[in-house]
């Protein structure tokens, strides 16, 4: 997992995957007041960029995720969320797996949780073996606009 906020793009960039920074690097060229929600043409073959608004809940109706084939970019356009991170554990409990979907839930332990929160023009980054939980309420339930980038693995 990584996080941090676009503001700080230029002086992190060499940490990052040349397919992770060219993603953040066009999230922080975007005018999201210009742009409907939706999925987000860009120049980036293979990956996805899905703007959307949603509520956020309380971590403990949330369920814990993960995928194979991508690795998740959310970044926060407008409002506050904290999303969840564990490791990734063989004893993790599987609730549902929609394989076409490339998602896999698990049933939500909050004592496995770390949480990181997320203003707007931050991001966090999550690679297959990152278990994490988005979307979780920072206080009380609210609105957020945020992009989910899907970048398939086989870009690194």
């Amino acid at each position: 997992m990584i996080a941090g906020h676009i503001d700080c793009l230029e002086q992190a960039g060499a940490e990052f995957p040349k397919a992770i920074l060219a993603a953040l690097q066009t999230l922080a060229k975007l005018d999201f007041n210009a742009l409907e929600d939706g999925v987000i043409a860009t120049e980036h073959a293979g990956m996805k960029f899905t703007l959307f608004q949603a509520m956020t809940a309380v971590a403990a109706l949330k369920k814990p995720e993960t995928h194979i084939e991508n690795i998740d970019i959310h970044y926060l356009v407008s409002g506050e969320e904290a999303l969840g991170y564990q490791p990734f554990s063989p004893d993790l409990v599987v609730t549902e797996r929609f394989i076409e979907a490339d998602n896999i839930f698990y049933a939500n332990d909050l004592d496995r949780q770390s949480m990181t929160r997320l203003a707007p023009g931050g991001f966090a980054v999550y690679f297959p073996w990152d278990v994490h939980m988005p979307l979780c309420a920072v206080g009380a339930p609210g609105k957020v606009r945020k992009v989910v980038v899907k970048v398939p693995i086989h870009l690194l």
